[in-house]
């Protein structure tokens, strides 16, 4: 009980004692969900050292009997192997800091420094806990001298089986891998997102998929929606009178009338008017609105309205100039809306309306012009009570001839928005900043806080016209080939403004500071206020533009990268001055896919390195340059069937936690290879254990059998323990709730019953035929070894 409980907790504290380093290292301060996994990666690791270092005890009852001697033989035999498979270990972790992935640079980091901190706390605190173990409850324990007897005996006879049945082993093996790879390679699939915490039937991931049907807020309540005023100012549609600018609406109550087409451009107007009283001078001002057309061409208002003004007998003493023509066509303007309704009933209809001002000059005893209202074809049955006005005429438009209503246009290839049939919720989003600069040096470890991460353009200046300029051109003369389908430009929109206020574009240095925040302050375009402006001290420091292109999320890794290789080339090729500064493209879009697609390579180059690390540390521990080829190859299997389960068995994409799974647990796949391995080379296997003879001219053979048989009896049951106490704190993992722990647990399951299985049968069985016989830099351990047994037999 006293080892039962010592043990895993020295391991779990090993993570916040890693913690505490972390941060004085890297001096974050943060606790993230890898450190919670991180106790359970712990545990697993911890328990394979335990059982070195409690079977090695048990076995130094045969050597020593005094406890001084027992505990320095435990450490002589055990400090060695578990040290070869916790360099390992850490090697397998610490290799991650070469990921292009942050978050896998800074868990290997971590995971390494808590792997050699488990082993120092085992080392030197679980050791002793098991000598004292052994002086106070001794006498509730079964005879440590049976137990070992009885595992020794146990894979004593194994080894014998397993030379048996050697060759059908090894062809099975080679059957299955071949089998493995052939299935795993065309059904590996890259995962781009965040991995999923949560099963695919929980409520969490139901309630994504059905707001998925719906547009996004941002879409659907765009920046240029506000809430609704509380009250407007609406005006009387027959009052010409009102200096009001500020109208939404104009109402009148209106009587059912003779139905009338809907206006197209012409047809027939009913005008009334109402005169004008009580005026001096030689002005006769004359105020046409018309109910239904919202513009006239220049010849309708030129040519027959001009005419049907003065088809009015007050008008014949009216004169009207050139300049008079002029401005009435130029100061044609279109009103709010005319909402006709009938009060008893009701029924509403609403029309659009235009006015113009006609200047007439009049003589001393004329006209001193009038008002009128013309309802041209307005869709209804409805017309404002106009009782009190005059008589009625009417107005004929005539429809246009063909050549005056063509108009000449230009087909530019640049500035038009594309369409696309991709739903808007499903499209990427891109965004150009402009001002910024980011800071793209990456650090191996940490992070670096917000503040530092960007910094201002100094040379960045909006106030020059030519930056205007190139800052418009850049979001209207966008190429079709980009698949802008929407676009948001702040520049496109203050252009408008600043004709509006100023009449012109661009905009004089000068008069940049007041009229830019004019706009911020006052716009209620889409672009309004500072949403896509960097503002400091009423100066614009930086802005971007969001671009909505019209291929879909779901799009092929091939297809997305095309398309931003091609906005990175409009980028480079793109004309700008100094003061316009380059500018750089953000897209959570892109950045997945880069992700996946260097995610691969990532993980590639990370298991290379650490197979060439793994190699060199085994090496140091074996000295043998093919026991360590043999260990590596043995983990590449592992990785294999590994691959097999993910891809085929599971059906599950290659993500983040499927990386982080093959980094990992390859420091469990090498574990029990290398524990077999180590003590199959070690000099104990000739002096320790007896020699099967197996008849004359298989000396060879016979040497093989006794060091695997060896290695089984010395290793096997710590490996085999190591290995169901994982196997089995894994498989609760399996039925969790959250996706990841039920992943993990999954993997970390398959990689411990492969990996102990190939190091019991597999392994053994290619030891046993084509192991070293003298394993050793310059057979040197093999001819000492061969002279102490010699001695010994004699």
């Amino acid at each position: 009980l006293l080892l039962a409980v010592v043990g895993p907790l020295l391991a779990m504290l090993s993570v916040p004692i890693t913690w505490i380093i972390c941060g004085a290292i890297l001096g974050n301060s943060t606790v993230n969900f890898a450190n919670f996994l991180a106790v359970f990666l712990a545990i697993g690791f911890g328990a394979d050292v335990m059982f070195v270092y409690y079977d090695a005890w048990t076995q130094s009852e045969g050597h020593a009997e005094q406890i001084p001697k027992r505990l320095a033989w435990t450490y002589q035999r055990a400090v060695k192997a578990s040290l070869a498979t916790t360099s390992t270990t850490a090697l397998s972790f610490l290799c991650n800091m070469a990921s292009v992935i942050r978050a896998l640079r800074q868990f290997g980091f971590f995971m390494g420094i808590c792997v050699l901190i488990t082993w120092l706390s085992l080392t030197f605190i679980y050791v002793p806990t098991v000598v004292i173990d052994y002086i106070w409850c001794r006498r509730v324990r079964l005879s440590s001298r049976r137990l070992a007897g009885s595992k020794s005996a146990c894979f004593g006879s194994w080894a014998l089986v397993l030379y048996r049945i050697r060759y059908c082993i090894l062809f099975l093996t080679i059957v299955f891998m071949v089998i493995c790879v052939s299935l795993a390679l065309p059904a590996l699939t890259v995962g781009t997102g965040m991995p999923d915490v949560f099963p695919d039937q929980h409520n969490q991931n139901t309630g994504v998929e059905v707001l998925a049907q719906f547009e996004p807020v941002s879409i659907a309540f765009t920046t240029s929606r506000q809430d609704p005023p509380r009250e407007v100012l609406v005006c009387q549609g027959a009052d010409f009178a009102s200096t009001a600018t500020s109208c939404v609406m104009q109402w009148c109550e209106a009587r059912y009338v003779s139905d009338e087409p809907t206006w197209e451009g012409n047809g027939t107007c009913t005008c009334k008017r109402r005169m004008t009283t009580g005026c001096s001078g030689s002005a006769a001002p004359v105020r046409v609105r018309f109910v239904g057309p919202s513009s006239l061409t220049d010849l309708q208002l030129s040519l027959h309205v001009v005419n049907h003004l003065f088809a009015w007998p007050d008008a014949a003493s009216l004169d009207l100039s050139v300049e008079a023509r002029r401005d009435m066509i130029e100061g044609a303007r279109t009103k709010p809306q005319l909402l006709q309704q009938v009060w008893d009933t009701g029924e509403t209809s609403l029309s659009n309306t235009m006015e113009i001002s006609v200047g007439f000059t009049r003589q001393e005893t004329s006209s001193c012009g009038w008002d009128e209202i013309c309802f041209c074809g307005n869709g209804g049955t409805l017309q404002c009570i106009l009782d009190t006005w005059d008589g009625t005429s009417t107005l004929d438009l005539p429809a246009l001839r063909r050549l005056q209503a063509t108009t000449v246009t230009t087909t530019r290839t640049t500035g038009m928005l594309t369409s696309s049939t991709v739903p808007i919720s499903k499209r990427t989003k891109v965004r150009a900043v402009f001002g910024i600069y980011p800071e793209t040096t990456v650090m191996l470890l940490g992070e670096r806080p917000p503040e530092d991460t960007w910094s201002y353009n100094p040379g960045f200046d909006l106030s020059d016209p030519w930056a205007q300029r190139a800052m418009y051109q850049f979001c209207s003369e966008i190429p079709l080939h980009l698949m802008v389908t929407r676009k948001w430009c702040w520049f496109e929109d203050f252009r408008e403004f600043s004709k509006i206020y100023q009449g012109r574009f661009p905009v004089k240095a000068v008069d940049w500071a007041v009229v830019s925040k004019l706009y911020v302050d006052t716009s209620t375009k889409g672009t309004r206020g500072t949403k896509y402006i960097w503002l400091e001290e009423d100066v614009v420091k930086g802005m971007y533009v969001s671009f909505e292109l019209g291929i879909s999320r779901d799009a092929s890794n091939e297809e997305v990268l095309d398309l931003k290789e091609k906005w990175d080339k409009y980028g480079r090729n793109w004309k700008k001055p100094d003061t316009a500064s380059p500018y750089f493209l953000v897209s959570d879009e892109w950045v997945a896919v880069e992700s996946a697609s260097r995610l691969i390579t990532s993980t590639a180059s990370s298991l290379a390195i650490l197979c060439v690390l793994a190699l060199a540390c085994m090496l140091i521990f074996t000295h043998s340059c093919i026991l360590s080829v043999v260990v590596v190859v043995s983990t590449v299997m592992v990785i294999i069937v590994l691959s097999f389960f993910i891809t085929v068995v599971m059906g599950w994409e290659v993500g983040l936690i499927e990386v982080i799974a093959f980094i990992y647990f390859i420091g469990y796949a090498v574990d029990y290879s290398l524990h077999m391995v180590y003590k199959y080379g070690s000099n104990d296997a000739l002096t320790e254990d007896d020699q099967t003879d197996l008849g004359a001219g298989r000396e060879k053979a016979s040497l093989r059998l006794q060091r695997m048989s060896f290695a089984l009896k010395t290793m096997g049951g710590a490996t085999v323990g190591s290995a169901i106490t994982t196997a089995g704190s894994s498989l609760f993992l399996v039925f969790c709730t959250l996706t990841i722990f039920a992943k993990l647990g999954a993997m970390c399951f398959t990689v411990t019953m492969a990996s102990i299985l190939f190091a019991l049968c597999p392994l053994g069985a290619y030891l046993m035929t084509l192991g070293p016989v003298r394993p050793g830099l310059c057979n040197r351990c093999y001819n000492q070894s061969a002279q102490l047994l010699d001695d010994r037999r004699e």
